[in-house]
């Protein structure tokens, strides 16, 4: 067991082997998200504005209970902290305003933004490169 299921031999609850529909780097923490507790991870629902409704699944493994980091311990990874960054939102909003504005005007930026929004099809792309 290396801690990632990268065989996909362990099952959704991490409690035994896996035995029908196994896949690599599948869950094994059993978690389901508590709708309305925003102190945990919430899936993110979109919709193509066409009746179709979808939720985003992560796209990378979950390090589990057992896997050990390689290059940093866990107490540092969970002890880091990092100054307040300060931000002007009024300054923020305007400029993700002008942003829109910019990116309403150019079919290219719209292509690039629907393609790279697509994780998965970024990653093959980066992988046949």
């Amino acid at each position: 067991n290396d801690g990632w299921n990268a065989d996909g031999s362990i099952n959704r609850n991490g409690d035994g082997p896996c035995t029908a529909n196994c896949r690599p780097y599948s869950d094994t923490t059993g978690y389901e998200p508590e709708i309305g507790d925003l102190d945990r991870w919430q899936p993110l629902e979109e919709q193509n504005g066409k009746g179709f409704f979808y939720k985003y699944d992560h796209v990378v493994p979950h390090i589990g209970f057992t896997a050990r980091t390689k290059f940093t311990s866990r107490e540092t990874l969970r002890d880091r902290s990092s100054p307040n960054p300060d931000y002007d939102y009024d300054v923020e909003t305007q400029l993700v305003i002008d942003r829109l504005e910019e990116l309403a005007s150019d079919d290219r930026q719209k292509m690039l933004v629907e393609f790279f929004d697509n994780k998965l099809s970024v990653g093959v792309s980066i992988l046949l490169a």
